[in-house]
């Protein structure tokens, strides 16, 4: 079974991801394939599993999407454009993975100045979703979000609990710009300026940027995100890292109430 799809390049999401080079964010693809898919096949996604990012799609691209059952619960997918596949993985009406350890209670004062650190992110505009950090340390990130009523992912005013996946990659490429912050011995304590000089030579490292590569599972416990103005909490987790590459779990919810949960895979790219 096949079908196939374009992500125009009027999408609101694509204006702030990225400005000037615009890529279709991992959640809005996979918001897409489950919404196709559940009309296709009269049933509800909760889980994506072993998901690759091969490769970045960009908007106006023909996207053709074969996929298959492998069991009654799993549809394998694959996501191709002219002929070369991008993106592969399955998706799931049953959750098999337990909720992470990673309480939603943390602190929640204002630790960083957000508004300096999207200035070394790629995302603009309202694609900039986090509203501040709260705590963080060499392994795990602790961040909140007001759930804007004009959040780019929307769909019909409706916010698809796909969009944990761009919430939970903003707040991996915040840690780790502040471990690079770090690294190069720059003070991060209340509202600093993390723009950090990228030069060469002995104690100095460039600010890395990171992208969602993977996806072991991602699950989701309700269909939507909460209404606007209600605050979300993203807590993230370094479970695995090696050079240029970290695997994190993440949970995303409110009111010490987890609506998704997930381990996605995160390469670090050193900016020029």
């Amino acid at each position: 079974m096949f079908f196939e799809f374009t992500i125009s390049d009027q999408h609101p999401a694509l204006s702030g991801h990225f400005p000037g080079r615009p890529i279709v964010p991992a959640a809005l693809l996979i918001d897409e394939l489950s919404r196709r898919m559940a009309q296709d096949l009269d049933q509800v996604f909760c889980c994506a599993k072993l998901v690759r990012f091969v490769a970045a799609i960009k908007p106006n691209q023909t996207i053709k999407v074969e996929y298959a059952r492998k069991n009654t619960h799993d549809i394998r997918f694959q996501c191709s454009v002219a002929g070369e596949v991008l993106t592969r993985g399955m998706l799931s009406t049953q959750i098999d993975y337990p909720v992470p350890d990673l309480p939603l209670n943390g602190e929640t004062g204002h630790l960083i100045n957000i508004d300096d650190l999207y200035q070394n992110l790629p995302h603009g505009g309202s694609m900039c979703l986090l509203d501040h950090i709260g705590s963080y340390d060499r392994e795990s990130i602790h961040c909140v979000a007001v759930r804007s009523s004009n959040n780019p992912l929307n769909r019909e005013d409706q916010l698809s609990s796909w969009a944990s996946l761009e919430y939970a990659g903003q707040a991996f490429a915040c840690h780790g710009l502040l471990n690079a912050a770090t690294d190069v011995d720059v003070d991060i304590n209340v509202n600093v300026d993390v723009n950090v000089e990228r030069q060469s030579g002995p104690g100095t490292r460039e600010i890395p940027r990171a992208w969602v590569i993977g996806i072991k599972y991602l699950v989701c416990h309700r269909q939507f995100l909460p209404e606007p103005d209600q605050n979300l909490t993203i807590v993230a987790r370094i479970i695995a890292h090696q050079q240029g590459a970290a695997s994190y779990q993440f949970s995303l919810g409110s009111d010490n109430k987890i609506f998704c949960f997930g381990q996605v895979n995160v390469a670090f790219d050193l900016t020029e």
